[in-house]
């Protein structure tokens, strides 16, 4: 703070002009601050080159994600052989919305901890 009301902001280096610092109002040495706040959900990681979204060697410099192992006890409902991949079930089974939920897995019995159907 300086006697006028001022801040005195120093910085790391000299800039090319020479100068050393500046004396901001302290409202405005806010404003500069919040400025420097990016805004929400901004991504402000950037990839170029082979790394870029839309490289053509990006695959061959990328590995792909690994493939979810199944959850065993997640029911799955029999379908039809035929059945187009429009007609698949939208919903999860009760039993998988429980254990998801409440961390609780309803197909265990309590008394002998057996799997029930």
């Amino acid at each position: 703070m300086r006697d006028a009301g001022t801040v005195r902001y120093r910085f790391k280096r000299a800039w090319k002009d020479g100068s050393t610092a500046v004396d901001l109002h302290p409202f405005d040495l806010l404003a500069r601050l919040c400025a420097l706040i990016p805004p929400p959900r901004f991504n402000m990681v950037r990839y170029h080159g082979v790394l870029s979204a839309h490289a053509q060697l990006r695959p061959a410099a990328v590995p792909e994600p690994p493939e979810p192992e199944p959850d065993p006890l997640e029911v799955q409902p029999s379908l039809p052989l035929c059945v187009e991949p429009d007609e698949l079930p939208r919903r999860k089974p009760w039993a998988w919305l429980l254990k998801h939920v409440f961390k609780q897995d309803v197909s265990v019995c309590p008394r002998c901890q057996g799997h029930t159907t």
